[in-house]
């Protein structure tokens, strides 16, 4: 059993890094921790403004993606943030745009990474409850340069966003549907 004694941090929940060696803990006011099992910070990472509710890691690299999930009136939070998890560092920030406002939300974006970490993808959506709405979107961007390699249509709410392992393909589906799309 490993505990975390007096150390001063409040998470909204936590994840164990992809080489399981320690845990990160996302914290509800948007900082990220890195952890080492004898309780020893290893990193610290702050840009968001709330917990990241979305995150994926890389296969093959020390990569983290993160995003939120709502963007709460006047914080303008919409950012997807691409994150090395040896030294912290932020390595890329990008903007996918925001969703419907459905109850008084704009709402956020789902994220997929690929496999060595280059490629990261989102996944715009909203609470449009399944009619198509024209901002809902997935976007590609290549994480060293910041470009933006692909924009293709999601087709509804919410759904799931996935890259393949080399980056070069991107699969959306909306809720409610029974489709996958593969660009």
């Amino acid at each position: 059993v490993y505990t975390f004694p007096g150390r001063d941090f409040q998470a909204a929940w936590f994840d164990f890094t992809p080489d399981s060696k320690a845990i990160i803990a996302f914290e509800t006011d948007g900082a990220i921790q890195i952890w080492s099992f004898d309780g020893e910070r290893l990193a610290r990472m702050s840009g968001h403004k709330e917990a990241p509710t979305y995150r994926a890691f890389a296969a093959s690299a020390p990569v983290m993606v993160t995003a939120t999930n709502i963007d709460p009136p006047g914080t303008e939070e919409f950012s997807v943030r691409v994150w090395d998890l040896k030294s912290g560092k932020q390595l890329g920030k990008f903007n996918p745009g925001m969703g419907n406002r459905g109850n008084g939300y704009s709402y956020g974006s789902l994220v997929a990474l690929s496999g060595d970490g280059k490629r990261v993808a989102a996944l715009t959506y909203s609470n449009s409850y399944g009619k198509p709405e024209p901002r809902e979107q997935a976007t590609v961007w290549d994480v060293a340069s910041g470009k933006v390699l692909a924009r293709v249509p999601q087709g509804g709410d919410s759904g799931c966003i996935a890259l393949s392992p080399d980056g070069r393909l991107v699969a959306v589906s909306a809720l409610w549907k029974n489709d996958v799309w593969v660009f």
